[in-house]
C-alpha cells in the first residue's frame, strides 16, 4: 500500500476489494426490491446510530455489530478497517440510499427487501461516489493523485488558490451540517430557552405576538406547542427503543394530542408521490450527496392513511424539538414585509437568540476569576453617547478579563439553503459572508475595540489589552472548520490591521460551541480558569492552518460537558411531557 493511503477516514471501496455499485445500477436493484421492508431494515440501523452518536459515542460499536452480521470477505475487511479507526456508515451516505430507496424502490408487497449485505455495498459505494475527484476515480488519495493535485495548484495564481480552497471548504461545511447530531438534553434545553420563557423584556411591538414564543407557534400552526411537542416525546422515545412505524391509534392511546398528530400526517409527512416528486426537485438543483431539507422537513412516509414511517431517529427528534420548529411559524404567518407577523416574529427571535448567547456568557463569566465583568451594548452606548440621540456603535458584549478583553456579537443569521446543503456557489458564498458577517458584525467588533483603545480604561480595560474577537451565530450557521476559520482571518485582515499585535484571530463560533465553553468555565470553577483555555486556542490558531474547537479540546484531552443550567432546563421539559402522557 502506498503510503497516501495508509490514513483513511472513511472506508471506501478499494479498501475492501468491492466494485463501487454504480448509481444507474443502485437504481435498477432497488426497482425489484420493496420499498417498505428496505426503508425499516435502514431507520433502524440510522436509529441506532443516532442514539449511539448522541449518547455514548458507541457508533463503532453498531458499526461493527452491522458488519460482524455479514458472512462476506469485504465486511470482514471493513471490520479490520474499522478497528483501525475508519468509519464505514456515514450519516450523509446512509441518508442518500434512503432517497434512492424512496426514488426508485417498488410497492409489491411480495419483492423482497434489500438485505444487509446489499445495505453495506451500496452505502460504500454511495462514500466512494462522493469521494471521487478529477484527481482520483477511488476516492483514495494515491502518490499519483497527490502529485496530479500538486501540479494543479502549482499552476493557480493566488485568487485561483483562494478560490479551490473555498469550494473544498463549502463542501466541508455542507458535509458537517449533513452529518452533525444533536443530543436531545440539547434540544430539550433549547426548547426551553426559545419557546417556552417569555420573551425578552424591554423589547417594544412583541405584544401582538402572545406572551411568549409559543404563543407565537400556536398563533401561527393553531396547533398548542406542547402539544407538538408532546408527540415528540412520545415519538422520539418508541424510536429509542426500535420502533420506525407509527400508527394513528397507537400515538393517540400513548398520550399524543390529536391536533398534533394532525399536524404530523399534514406537515411532518408525505405521501410516496409527493415524496417522489420532492426529491425530483432536489435533483434538478444539482448534486444531492449535502441535500436533506426535504427529509428533515419531512422525516416520515405515509405508508397508507394510517401508517407513517420515520425515515431517521435524528431527524425526527429534530423536527419536533429543532429549528425546523420557527420556520413552522414564520413560514405560516404568510409574507414578510413591513409591519407584518412574519416581520414582527422573525425580530423577535433575534432577541431570542441575543438572550440565550448572553445568559451563557453570563454563566462563563461567573465561574471565571480572571473575567471581572460582562459589558452590554447598551452600557457601552450609555459610557460613549456624547450627544443625545446618536448612539455611537459598540458590540453585544465585551468581557474584561486582565490583559485580554473579549469583544463579542451575536447574529441569528442562518446559512442560506443553497450553501447549507452544497449546491451553493463560491460567487454565493462570498457575498453572504461579507454582507452579513464582515461588513456588518465585523465593523461592530472595530469600532468597539477603537473605542476601547482610546475610552476603556473606565470600564477596565487597559491601554496595552490584547483583543479576543468572537461573533458567535446558530448551529445552522457556518460551522467552525479550520478552513473557515481560515477564510474568516484572511477576509478580516485589512480591517483588523491597525489592531496587529494586540489582537488574537477573530473566528466565527456556533452557539453550540459556546455551551461547550459554559459547561467546561463551570467544570473548571475552582481548578482552572476558561479564559486562558480560549486565549489559549485563539493563539494556536495563528499558525498557518488554524485548529477548530473540536480538535483544540481533543488534543487538550478535555470533555464537552453540559452545564447545569442545560441540564436542568432538559429536566424540566422532560418532567413536564412526562406528565402529559402519564
Amino acid at each position: 500500500m502506498k503510503k497516501a493511503e495508509q490514513q483513511p477516514t472513511v472506508v471506501l471501496c478499494a479498501h475492501v476489494g468491492l466494485m463501487p455499485v454504480e448509481s444507474e445500477d443502485r437504481a435498477a436493484i432497488l426497482q425489484g426490491l420493496e420499498l417498505r421492508k428496505s426503508l425499516r431494515l435502514l431507520a433502524a440501523l440510522q436509529a441506532k446510530l443516532d442514539v449511539a452518536a448522541t449518547t455514548d459515542w458507541s457508533e463503532r460499536r453498531v458499526e461493527k455489530d452491522f458488519l460482524t452480521a455479514i458472512p462476506k470477505p469485504w465486511a470482514s475487511r471493513a471490520r479490520t478497517r474499522l478497528d483501525r479507526g475508519d468509519r464505514v456508515l456515514l450519516p450523509r451516505s446512509l441518508g442518500q440510499l434512503t432517497r434512492e430507496i424512496i426514488e426508485n424502490s417498488s410497492t409489491d408487497d411480495s419483492a423482497p427487501g434489500i438485505d444487509e449485505d446489499m445495505l453495506g455495498r451500496f452505502v460504500i459505494s454511495i462514500t466512494t461516489e462522493n469521494s471521487r475527484t478529477k484527481f482520483s476515480d477511488t476516492g483514495l488519495a494515491t502518490t499519483e493523485s497527490v502529485q496530479r493535485l500538486q501540479a494543479e495548484v502549482g499552476n493557480l495564481d493566488a485568487v485561483q488558490s483562494l478560490t479551490m480552497l473555498r469550494e473544498l471548504m463549502l463542501d466541508q461545511v455542507a458535509t458537517l451540517l449533513y452529518d452533525a447530531p444533536e443530543k436531545l438534553e440539547i434540544l430539550h434545553a433549547s426548547v426551553q430557552d426559545i419557546w417556552l420563557k417569555p420573551w425578552p423584556p424591554g423589547r417594544n411591538g412583541l405584544e401582538a405576538l402572545g406572551d411568549k414564543p409559543a404563543a407565537a407557534f400556536a398563533a401561527s400552526n393553531k396547533v398548542e406547542l406542547l402539544d407538538i411537542l408532546t408527540l415528540g416525546h412520545i415519538v422520539s422515545n418508541m424510536s429509542k427503543r426500535g420502533r420506525t412505524e407509527f400508527q394513528r391509534a397507537e400515538l393517540l392511546a400513548a398520550g399524543a394530542p390529536v391536533e398534533a398528530v394532525d399536524f404530523l400526517w399534514n406537515s411532518m409527512a408525505l405521501t410516496l408521490p409527493k415524496y417522489r416528486s420532492r426529491l425530483s426537485k432536489d435533483r434538478s438543483r444539482g448534486a444531492v450527496a449535502n441535500q436533506r431539507y426535504t427529509m428533515t422537513e419531512r422525516p416520515f412516509l405515509l405508508i397508507d392513511d394510517n401508517t407513517a414511517l420515520l425515515l431517521r431517529h435524528q431527524w425526527g427528534a429534530d423536527r419536533f424539538f429543532g429549528n425546523p420548529l420557527y420556520w413552522d411559524t414564520f413560514i405560516n404567518f404568510g409574507r414578510i414585509k413591513p409591519g407584518s407577523p412574519a416581520e414582527a416574529f422573525s425580530q423577535a427571535m433575534n432577541y431570542v437568540f441575543e438572550r440565550r448567547v448572553g445568559e451563557s456568557l453570563e454563566n462563563i463569566v461567573s465561574y471565571s476569576p480572571a473575567m471581572t465583568r460582562l459589558i452590554t451594548e447598551s452600557e457601552l452606548q450609555a459610557c460613549w453617547t456624547e450627544r443625545a440621540g446618536q448612539l455611537p456603535k459598540a458590540c453585544d458584549w465585551v468581557i474584561t478579563a486582565g490583559k485580554a478583553c473579549f469583544v463579542l456579537d451575536a447574529t441569528n443569521h442562518h446559512l442560506n439553503a443553497n450553501l447549507s446543503q452544497g449546491v451553493g456557489s463560491v460567487a454565493e458564498f462570498d457575498a453572504e459572508l461579507e454582507k452579513h458577517l464582515v461588513e456588518k458584525k465585523l465593523q461592530q467588533l472595530v469600532a468597539t475595540m477603537r473605542q476601547l483603545r482610546s475610552r476603556g480604561r473606565e470600564l477596565g480595560v487597559p491601554p496595552d489589552a490584547v483583543f479576543v474577537p468572537i461573533i458567535v451565530i446558530p448551529d445552522n450557521g457556518l460551522p467552525n472548520l479550520a478552513l473557515t476559520d481560515f477564510d474568516f482571518q484572511y477576509r478580516s485582515k485589512g480591517s483588523l490591521q491597525e489592531f496587529d499585535g494586540y489582537i488574537y484571530p477573530p473566528t466565527i463560533l456556533p452557539l453550540s460551541s459556546l455551551l461547550i465553553l459554559e459547561g467546561l468555565a463551570e467544570l473548571y470553577k475552582g481548578k482552572k480558569d476558561i479564559t486562558s483555555l480560549i486565549v489559549l486556542w485563539r493563539k494556536t490558531c495563528t499558525n498557518a492552518v488554524p485548529v477548530t474547537l473540536q480538535s483544540f479540546l481533543e488534543m487538550m484531552h478535555l470533555p464537552r460537558p453540559i452545564s447545569t443550567r442545560m441540564l436542568t432546563a432538559h429536566r424540566e421539559l422532560q418532567e413536564l411531557l412526562d406528565g402529559r402522557i402519564s
